[in-house]
């Protein structure tokens, strides 16, 4: 029994860390979005010239934890404050 327990703990601990990887690498790509896709002075920019300003008020998700076979879905809402059309091409977890 001691040995079917502890394989259900390891199997717990390592899809628990799996989820953990999944929304870290999202977190990461999301800022590295944020970061090398929107000039330093956006604002200024979305002011003089119309552009996009993409604005992302959250971009860590904490999944809790969950138990192996579960479905984890994270929301990030993404907006534009700019004045033109924002276009996102690919979003992809690195």
């Amino acid at each position: 029994m001691t040995d079917h327990v502890t394989r259900l703990e390891k199997a717990f601990l390592i899809r628990k860390r799996e989820i953990y990887l999944y929304f870290l690498k999202t977190s990461c790509l999301l800022i590295f979005l944020i970061i090398f896709t929107v000039p330093a002075d956006a604002s200024a920019q979305a002011a003089t010239t119309g552009a996009p300003e993409i604005v992302i008020q959250q971009t860590i998700y904490d999944a809790g934890i969950a138990k192996p076979g579960d479905k984890v879905v994270g929301t990030f809402l993404v907006e534009n404050h700019g004045d033109s059309t924002l276009l996102i091409k690919r979003v992809a977890p690195t």
